[in-house]
């Protein structure tokens, strides 16, 4: 009798350790999400990016489509970033947001700066091929598994959009000829 209730108070802690240690981790978030301070502000930094990179590609392209399609990111991610900040604001997010892209970011920047003129729009678009996967995998991944409704509406929005500049992205590498 004795080994029965040994055996029980032995079942009834491993189960009591096994129901602990997966609430303790359901409040985590899921591998590879990022918390929402850290959405917001890979979110922002990547709109300021987008909206810096393009600007540049306005003052160095001389291709009327990448032209196009920076004006275009810009406004967009103009939109994208007043979108952000009216949520962060309203869900009253203790989040300051970056107001430069970030370390990362600047050198890229810098490369597209100094890139030659043969040379910049390829660039560009690969710098911003890669950049938009990267916002694709932030956006769907808050907007799937993120803590607030608010945001995961904006992160969905954003991931939409961003497939379709990916999409012209696509479209425009194959023009340059990769």
């Amino acid at each position: 009798m004795r080994q029965t209730i040994q055996k029980a108070l032995l079942g009834a802690a491993t189960a009591f350790l096994a129901l602990g240690f997966t609430m303790a981790h359901a409040e985590e978030p899921a591998p590879g999400l990022a918390s929402t301070e850290e959405y917001v502000t890979q979110a922002a930094a990547g709109d300021l990016f987008e909206i810096r990179s393009s600007e540049i590609a306005l003052q160095r392209s001389r291709n009327d489509d990448v032209r196009e399609f920076a004006q275009t990111m810009i406004e967009d991610h103009t939109e994208s970033s007043s979108n952000l900040k009216v949520a962060v604001a309203d869900a009253r997010l203790p989040v300051t947001l970056p107001t430069e892209p970030d370390d990362a970011q600047q050198e890229k920047i810098g490369q597209l700066e100094d890139a030659e003129a043969g040379e910049f729009d390829r660039l560009y678009i690969q710098l911003q091929i890669e950049a938009h996967d990267e916002a694709l995998q932030l956006h769907r991944n808050y907007a799937e598994n993120g803590e607030l409704e608010p945001l995961q509406e904006i992160a969905s929005d954003a991931a939409s959009t961003v497939e379709s500049h990916r999409d012209t992205l696509e479209s425009l590498r194959d023009d340059l000829g990769r």
